[in-house]
């Protein structure tokens, strides 16, 4: 057996930076009722068990639909439940989970972005969540807060952050972050593509 990982992460990171959400829903599609069985919520935590299998039902794909929202008006605290006894936590307004269908079986993706927020803020939840995911917050994010300080506050372009990926069992995660400088503006974005195991042939 041998397992594909990214591109489904470098995907998801990709699609939940530039266009700010990971999903195929239909925007004037109603969301069904769903009740996925990896979630849990207590005292406003989100708790998401992802050390199994990951299924449409655990992460509440409805079967008519390639994927599932869960959104809301203000970030909420939200915790990923990793193999390893290890756990990512942070607070965001979004949590997409989806699913492409492949010759080795159905292959899922998971991206989450926060909100907006001044670059120096940024830089702040970037280090929490690296330190989390590698035990360090990575050297890289003080090479993008200067660069991003050093670009002319004219400038449309995005200055952009990309963390080390790390493995959990069979989902790999990585952490993603851009800015405006013409906006003085940016925001991270989480995202995790689990392995799908195939037949050597």
């Amino acid at each position: 057996m041998v397992r594909l990982l990214c591109p489904l992460l470098a995907g998801a990171l990709a699609l939940m930076t530039m266009t700010g959400c990971v999903t195929v829903n239909v925007p004037d599609q109603p969301d069904v009722e769903r009740d996925p069985t990896a979630r849990t919520v207590e005292d406003g935590v989100e708790t998401w068990d992802l050390t199994g299998e990951p299924t449409a039902e655990a992460l509440g794909i409805p079967s008519d639909r390639m994927s599932a929202d869960y959104r809301s008006d203000e970030p909420r605290r939200i915790v990923l439940q990793l193999e390893g006894g290890r756990s990512l936590r942070f607070e965001a307004p979004l949590l997409s989970f989806t699913r492409s269908r492949g010759a080795g079986g159905d292959a899922f993706t998971l991206g989450s972005r926060g909100a907006t927020v001044a670059p120096e803020d940024l830089g702040t939840q970037l280090a929490e969540l690296t330190e989390q995911l590698t035990g360090d917050p990575d050297p890289g994010i003080e090479s993008f807060l200067a660069a991003v300080a050093q670009a002319p506050d004219e400038q449309t372009e995005r200055v952009r952050y990309s963390s080390p990926e790390q493995v959990y069992g069979d989902l790999t995660l990585g952490v993603s972050a851009d800015v405006a400088p013409i906006a003085g503006a940016g925001r991270f974005v989480v995202g995790g593509a689990w392995a799908v195991p195939t037949s050597e042939g």
